[in-house]
């Protein structure tokens, strides 16, 4: 838990909300079939440590910033450097989750563990939706059918992209929670990491990321969010949704939190309007 720095959204409630949407998808959504229990491991740990030692920033933040975190890792600066500090602790005798494995599980688990880690750069967001939809792609036959299931339990490539899968969706599904005040609660604070990254990017003289500045008032924030659940979350659980049929409840919540923040726009546009007449 101390390895979890206090900041407004990457903290310890988030790496808890991960590994409980990672257990949810494995269990309710019924991915937990196609895997064995080393990788069932490996998926729920990994979600609970993906995020040790977050700055609070972005990749993109550390490498135009040349930190040091950006000097010691090649690629995917602070996952690289979250799987780097794991490995770190598991050699404390007194938080190796592991001491009671064997050598060959042992580093199965590390692998598969620090490959689904890596896969939650959202760099690699675009890698992983387009490896789903060949996927679905694939599974059609001639009939226009799907052949059932996606996934192959034998297959040691099939189950790592699930992995990868699950721990992405999980990573990013604070937009579709059921309850839509939930998922703006989560969007208010990562916005408040966007302001401070936007504020030092400034700072420091270097090229604000569109995105994180002007985030000043609830409509800003929704635009923002609208924006980000139109081009990343809604597009990538419709397509985990065809290959995990049973979380298309998190496909639907994403249609229902998108218009709950189109609600947003409007009220306020409609306010303005109502302004603008009394002025007049």
């Amino acid at each position: 838990m101390n390895r979890h720095h206090v900041h407004s959204y990457h903290n310890w409630y988030h790496a808890v909300s991960t590994m409980h949407g990672s257990f949810l998808l494995l269990t309710l959504a019924g991915a937990d079939e196609f895997l064995n229990d080393r990788d069932i491991f490996a998926i729920l740990f990994g979600a609970l440590v993906h995020d040790v030692e977050h700055t609070g920033n972005n990749n993109d933040f550390e490498v135009k910033n040349n930190t040091s975190l950006a000097q010691k890792y090649s690629r995917s600066v602070l996952e690289s450097h979250s799987v780097s500090e794991t490995v770190s602790m598991l050699e404390n005798p007194n938080l190796d989750v592991l001491k009671n494995v064997n050598d060959e599980d042992r580093g199965y688990i590390m692998n598969f563990m620090e490959e689904i880690i890596l896969a939650t750069d959202v760099a690699h967001h675009g890698e992983t939706t387009e490896s789903l939809r060949n996927l679905v792609l694939s599974q059609h036959d001639d009939t226009d059918s799907i052949k059932d299931p996606f996934f192959n339990k034998e297959d040691l490539e099939s189950r790592l992209l699930l992995g990868r899968a699950i721990t992405h969706a999980a990573d990013i599904s604070n937009p579709v929670h059921a309850k839509f005040e939930v998922a703006k609660d989560w969007c208010c604070r990562v916005s408040v990491e966007f302001s401070l990254q936007a504020m030092n990017e400034k700072k420091n003289g270097l090229p604000v990321t569109p995105y994180m500045d002007g985030l000043e008032t609830g409509v800003d924030i929704a635009k923002m969010q609208i924006n980000f659940m139109l081009f990343v979350v809604n597009p990538f659980f419709k397509v985990l949704a065809q290959v995990l049929p049973r979380a298309v409840c998190l496909a639907e919540n994403a249609i229902v939190n998108t218009d709950c923040y189109r609600e947003i726009l409007a009220t306020h546009l409609l306010t303005e309007e109502k302004n603008d007449k009394s002025d007049s």
